[in-house]
């Protein structure tokens, strides 16, 4: 074959390949080189010239067919089942939906069995000073209503969860979990009987300072019939509140008495005016519950999921296997 043939040949192989790869936007500026390049028969003084020119139209169409082919093998990759041998990289999980190995299952048969001596205790946290009896963990099993000793006691492993990673890996926003009586007390009595709540001498984890060290500062909100949750965002500049109820409504009493509570106390204790009375409030489109007993499960996972910065990614369908799981954790006094 001469070099014109070559060329002919290399140039409508390229052509091809840029059209099936890249669309005719590429394809046309193909022709556009071709017409440049002219069909004419090979003159001497011009032979050096259009060989180079030929070899570079070579190595496009090279390129090009590397590319689809190696495109070609990561869709196969992507829609043929693992050989043997070769088993498929493993998908990330998320720890609360996972099923509950053996030993969680077990811990959760043993505190919920029926008999039991409701006064016995079955965990303590020493770092909150707080113990839980199996008649506080009753409320777990539904069709019941989560009370205030289970999840303040869930809190506590969550706070246990966030000291761990401080001194750890630190992958997690820094938190602070108070517990359900600190919205109340802030109802009731106003920002002077929360006023102490917050010095690092009085909280349960001495010397944490929220002002300081808190990316987010988490709330579960018990009120009468109904458990929410809201978070002071320091970090994102925001406050934010999910109801599992809310199917979309707003209710601005708790997220704007927090973020009163959040000024005020930031202007105590670290004497900076702090505009947070200007920071948005988010109504979160967050998943919503399908009976009405589940809200204090959402509630508390609403907590665990924004300690973990993590996507709220559960529904209804999660809550049997949240409620057992939250035992489980109580029992071995750690949430993960």
């Amino acid at each position: 074959m001469d070099l014109e043939a070559a060329q002919e040949v290399a140039q409508a192989s390229a052509w091809k390949s840029l059209r099936q790869d890249f669309g005719g936007g590429a394809a046309r500026l193909m022709e556009r080189v071709s017409r440049a390049m002219g069909r004419g028969p090979v003159r001497d003084a011009a032979q050096q010239e259009r060989e180079r020119q030929a070899a570079e139209l070579l190595e496009v169409q090279a390129q090009l067919e590397r590319s689809r082919l190696q495109g070609r093998e990561r869709l196969r990759r992507l829609v043929e089942p693992p050989r043997e041998g070769f088993p498929a990289p493993p998908e990330e999980v998320d720890p609360a939906t996972r099923p509950l190995d053996a030993e969680e299952a077990a811990l959760y048969e043993a505190a919920l069995e029926s008999g039991g001596d409701p006064g016995e205790v079955l965990a303590s946290n020493t770092g909150a000073n707080l113990h839980i009896t199996r008649g506080d963990l009753a409320c777990m099993r539904p069709p019941q209503w989560l009370n205030d000793e289970a999840v303040n006691f869930y809190m506590a492993t969550l706070n246990d969860r966030d000291a761990r990673d401080r001194a750890g890996p630190g992958r997690l926003p820094r938190c602070h979990f108070f517990n359900t009586f600190f919205y109340a007390k802030l109802e009731s009595a106003g920002y002077k009987g929360v006023k102490r709540w917050s010095m690092p001498k009085k909280l349960v984890y001495k010397g944490k300072d929220i002002h300081a060290g808190c990316d987010r500062v988490i709330f579960p909100i018990h009120r009468p019939g109904h458990w929410t949750c809201a978070m002071v965002d320091v970090a994102g500049k925001r406050i934010v509140y999910l109801d599992s109820m809310s199917n979309g409504g707003e209710d601005p009493e708790v997220p704007e008495a927090l973020a009163e509570w959040y000024k005020l106390d930031r202007a105590e204790k670290k004497k900076e005016d702090l505009p947070v009375d200007e920071w948005p409030i988010e109504y979160w489109d967050c998943p919503q519950q399908r009976n009405g007993y589940d809200c204090g499960v959402f509630a508390a996972k609403f907590c665990d999921y924004l300690g973990r910065g993590a996507e709220l990614s559960f529904g209804q369908e999660h809550m049997a296997l949240f409620r057992e799981r939250m035992v489980a954790d109580i029992c071995r006094n750690r949430a993960d």
